[in-house]
């Protein structure tokens, strides 16, 4: 599992403007079951990603085609780490 924090490089306005394609972008990783959760920060200095894939490979071609990343208003900063506790409802995601 990964946790991508994103944190914006790009003043907010530009962030505004991109955001309805990131969002929508999301959604498409929300029907794959990939996307475990997602949220912006607060502040608002950028946003949180968790992703249940198997391989940094994976989480690097996934946000290559973010819109947040094609329009350069994120930068990156890749977490991996192996969940081994869930809450009852979030056991699936144990391995």
């Amino acid at each position: 599992m990964f946790i991508v924090s994103g944190s914006y490089i790009k003043p907010i306005d530009e962030v505004e403007r991109v955001l309805p394609a990131h969002k929508a972008y999301l959604d498409t990783l929300n029907e794959a079951g990939i996307l475990v959760c997602c949220g912006p920060m607060k502040p608002r200095t950028g946003g949180v990603i968790l992703l249940g894939l198997e391989s940094r490979e994976m989480v690097d071609d996934i946000l290559k085609d973010d819109p947040f990343n094609t329009e350069e208003i994120v930068e990156y900063s890749i977490i991996e780490f192996i969940p081994n506790k869930a809450a009852a409802d979030l056991q699936r995601l144990l391995k």
